[in-house]
């Protein structure tokens, strides 16, 4: 059973395989644990506030974002491969004209937006997370990258700069 800690607005799922975060205090908690693990090599974002539409901006009081972070967040605990993935429910990623918006950001790697996803998409961008995180500099070839992500690709940007 994966341990829960409550923190203000703020919740962490924590278990041997993922770590999921609502805002960016776990990366600040975290520095206390050394070096090694004060910044994660890789990380998924999830824009929590993209709407299911203009009309219909919730359901059930939830937005589209919300239930996609739910379903990214429920495969992660039931995930048996041995990943570690930290996932960031965030509420803005700047692509409101075409919800639901990812991100994935690591490391020595380009930054990446995909955009025009959905609740049922959370597998699929799981599964090609995991290929982003293993591959040199994030490059995933585009005949490994799954059909659903070739035209949703709306924002790269490069590498952080290494402080010295």
């Amino acid at each position: 059973m994966p341990k829960t800690k409550l923190k203000g607005k703020n919740t962490f799922v924590t278990t041997k395989k993922s770590t999921v975060s609502s805002s960016r205090t776990l990366h600040k908690n975290t520095k206390s644990k050394g070096a090694s693990e004060s910044k994660p090599s890789s990380a998924l974002y999830i824009c929590r506030s993209c709407v299911w539409s203009e009309e219909e901006r919730d359901k059930d009081g939830k937005r589209q974002g919300e239930y996609l972070f739910q379903n990214i967040k429920q495969i992660l605990q039931s995930c048996s491969d041995g990943e570690s993935i930290v996932i960031r429910g965030v509420y803005c990623l700047n692509g409101c004209k075409s919800p639901c918006n990812v991100a994935f950001r690591g490391s020595d790697k380009h930054g990446l937006r995909y955009s025009n996803l959905a609740p049922s998409d959370a597998k699929l961008i799981v599964d090609h997370f995991i290929s982003y995180k293993n591959a040199d500099k994030g490059v995933v070839h585009h005949s490994s990258t799954p059909e659903l992500f070739h035209n949703k690709l709306t924002a790269k940007t490069p590498p952080p700069k290494r402080r010295q």
